[in-house]
């Protein structure tokens, strides 16, 4: 029989393919995979917090909902924030819009420190998840 033919590539798919992989970072996890597990209260609480920092885009065909890992300090400011699904930041431009937005408003001095106890901050190891979605915002 004859060898299959080798599929067709576009080297220029090929190259953009590869920047866009090497250009994720690895995702990062607390030491032991710890993650502060907010109750309604609290996310009620955070989320009436960063309301006021937050820009949503009304003029979003389908407003996207955008989940953010940020690491605390001990004084509850956030020490630093990522998008957790990086591979969609990468690839789409809406997606990445509400992002770099929700990214802003965790980052934003005016709206920290956040309302939580020191108890609840080292449960988690200082690392929590929010989810900013439109729908639930206002």
């Amino acid at each position: 029989p004859a060898p299959e033919p080798e599929p067709e590539t576009n080297p220029l798919e090929d190259i953009l393919n590869r920047a866009i992989s090497a250009s994720q970072p690895a995702p990062t996890r607390p030491t032991g995979g710890r993650e502060i597990r907010l109750t309604s209260g609290e996310e009620d609480q955070i989320r009436d917090r960063i309301r006021g920092c937050w820009n949503v885009d009304i003029n979003a065909r389908e407003p996207e909902a955008v989940e953010i890992r940020a690491q605390l300090n001990p004084d509850f400011t956030v020490k630093s924030a990522e998008v957790v699904d990086q591979r969609r930041y990468n690839s789409d431009a809406n997606y990445r819009s509400a992002a770099d937005r929700a990214l802003r408003a965790v980052r934003n001095p005016t709206c920290q420190p956040l309302p939580l106890t020191a108890e609840r901050y080292e449960e988690g190891g200082g690392v929590m998840v929010l989810n900013f979605d439109p729908s639930l915002m206002f």
